[in-house]
């Protein structure tokens, strides 16, 4: 990823992370004049973000994609081995009693309420503009320095990312166990 690019998506970092999931209700409110539908919020969240992502990280978004069209087999490979993997540690964490998932059990909530915005977001949306922030900005920044720890950081901010928002919400800081899964 270019340095300007990196630096871009660090300035944009903790907006994404932080300012949007904390304001994104309030700014719809004040544009459309009513409450917004927690659906309605997340299309726009991620709608923010993948404008940001292809306007800023296009050559980066290019260069991974011919990466992964040069090897689809590979890439299918380690797509479904990355998804046994997940479903073999959710399994294991399990087993220490009832774990809770609440951003997975929030998604799905959500995607009974309007699937196709959902599946926008879930499918396509988010996953772009979250690979060019974890992987792109934290991991590649990190990396030329260390791969344990740029593994080690993106890992955790990524799984931090997906649970911060529950603990606050909930005031329960157990919910942080759930970044394991």
């Amino acid at each position: 990823m270019p340095r300007s690019a990196r630096i871009a998506g660090w300035v944009y970092f903790p907006i994404h992370v932080a300012v949007l999931p904390l304001t994104i209700g309030v700014l719809l409110m004040a544009v459309l004049g009513e409450l917004p539908s927690d659906v309605t919020c997340n299309v726009w969240y991620y709608l923010i973000g993948l404008v940001f992502t292809l306007a800023v990280m296009w050559c980066f978004l290019h260069r991974s994609f011919d990466t992964m069209a040069g090897s689809i087999l590979r890439c299918i490979g380690m797509m479904l081995a990355a998804y046994g993997i997940d479903v073999l540690l959710s399994l294991v964490l399990q087993l220490g009693g009832e774990l809770p998932v609440p951003n997975n059990d929030a998604v799905t909530g959500l995607a009974r309420t309007d699937y196709k915005r959902m599946i926008a977001v879930a499918v396509l949306m988010a996953p772009l503009v979250e690979e060019c922030l974890f992987r792109g900005v934290v991991f590649g920044t990190i990396r030329p320095h260390s791969r344990f720890w740029a593994y080690a950081v993106s890992i955790a901010l990524f799984s931090l990312y997906h649970v911060w928002q529950y603990v606050v919400m909930y005031g329960d800081p157990k919910l942080l166990l759930s970044a394991l899964a």
